[in-house]
């Protein structure tokens, strides 16, 4: 199981209005006020927490919902943490240029 921590850029992998619906809750009693997730976009955790299943929760910096007026949090298996590797890459790139020989 991916381990979330705040300040995680995640990667949303799946967008489905369905299953979202804690027991007793209809679809009416959701709020999403600045829109619902989007496949394939980045977002950042800005809190985790455990669902009632034990998997991860996230809530995403900007992005609330809201079930009967209460602030709940998305189902982590609907994003893939995005690793460090981009900067790491970099890094290497930029340090095997500096290291090519110079033309006469």
């Amino acid at each position: 199981m991916t381990s979330f921590s705040i300040g995680d850029r995640v990667r949303c992998v799946d967008a489905t209005p369905l299953p979202i619906n804690p027991v007793g809750a209809e679809p009416g009693d959701f709020d999403f006020p600045e829109g619902f997730i989007e496949e394939g976009s980045v977002y950042v955790v800005c809190r985790v927490g455990i669902n009632s299943q034990g998997r991860p929760s996230l809530r995403l910096c900007g992005l609330p919902v809201f079930c009967k007026e209460v602030e709940i949090a998305w189902d982590s298996l609907r994003f893939r943490k995005l690793g460090r590797l981009r900067r790491r890459a970099a890094a290497a790139g930029a340090a095997s240029r500096a290291r090519l020989p110079v033309a006469p």
